[in-house]
């Protein structure tokens, strides 16, 4: 489980699939605002790779490089012990389902691009309100 503190919620990403979000609601703000929860669920294929220490390296600097280049909280999600697939989820908040969407799709262009040593096997981007 991934835990992420913002000003007025805390975003938890339990499991693929599972994200739960927790507001505080001593803001007044929050009352009349929509939130939208947008979240990517990534799975690689790490195909040179034959220990977790080399999966970990690759992983470690994917989940280091996204929240820097995107607003959005990284963790990996699933297939922790299993060297050839890794499962990063990535989840961020907003008040537009379009922006968010860009925002999640813009970061997969960047992994295809800028790692192209770590293949996507499939993604799937999906939009809670």
């Amino acid at each position: 489980m991934v835990a992420l503190l913002t000003q007025y919620f805390w975003i938890k990403i339990l499991s693929p699939g599972k994200i739960t979000c927790v507001l505080d609601l001593r803001h007044p703000f929050l009352h009349n605002t929509p939130m939208i929860i947008a979240s990517c669920l990534i799975t690689l294929e790490l195909e040179a790779v034959f220990s977790l220490k080399e999966k970990r390296s690759i992983v470690k600097s994917i989940l280091n490089r996204l929240p820097q280049k995107f607003n959005v909280a990284v963790a990996e999600v699933d297939q922790q012990d299993v060297w050839g697939t890794a499962v990063i989820g990535l989840v961020t908040v907003g008040n537009d389902a379009a922006h968010l969407h860009s925002q999640l799709q813009k970061a997969v262009t960047w992994l295809e691009s800028h790692r192209p040593d770590v293949p996507i096997a499939d993604y799937e981007i999906e939009i809670l309100s």
